[in-house]
């Protein structure tokens, strides 16, 4: 499960361990999101940020893009363990998103080779946060800069 530590959730990891608890649960595991090359982690510095985190957040708040804060994460999870680990389990984890995308026309005929290719950079780009797009040589990704 995803915590507030996610940007897409903003539940306290205390919350989801009562929850779990209250709903008799024996053991819940936290995965929170890690995303390289689409996320920064939080000791880089220079963090984007996004209108809305597609939850809850509305689109004029703006919402730090950015990889797990490890050692809050952490930190956390031990101060939790402590409080209620006699009563659950609590396990931890990372969840490691898309890490490579690819693009194709998927054209059936000459007049669509590479129809709206322009457009899909731009979108992984502009919209999605993505830096780099890959193919394919002799089953090895080759990494393509947008």
């Amino acid at each position: 499960m995803h915590t507030d530590f996610s940007d897409d959730s903003r539940e306290p990891m205390e919350d989801q361990i009562r929850q779990g608890m209250a709903l008799g649960l024996d053991e819940i595991c936290f995965t929170d999101h890690v995303d390289y090359g689409i996320k920064k982690d939080w000791d880089e510095g220079d963090i984007a940020h996004r209108g809305g985190d597609g939850v809850g957040t509305p689109a004029d708040e703006l919402e730090p893009l950015a990889n797990v804060d490890y050692p809050r994460y952490f930190d956390k999870f031990r101060e939790m363990d402590e409080k209620y680990g006699d009563r659950i389990t609590l396990r931890r984890g990372l969840e490691f998103g898309v890490q490579a995308i690819t693009i194709g026309s998927d054209a059936h005929s000459t007049k669509y080779l590479a129809d709206h290719m322009n457009e899909a950079r731009a979108v992984l780009r502009d919209e999605l946060g993505f830096e780099v797009v890959y193919t394919f040589r002799q089953m090895h990704p080759v990494g393509h800069k947008l």
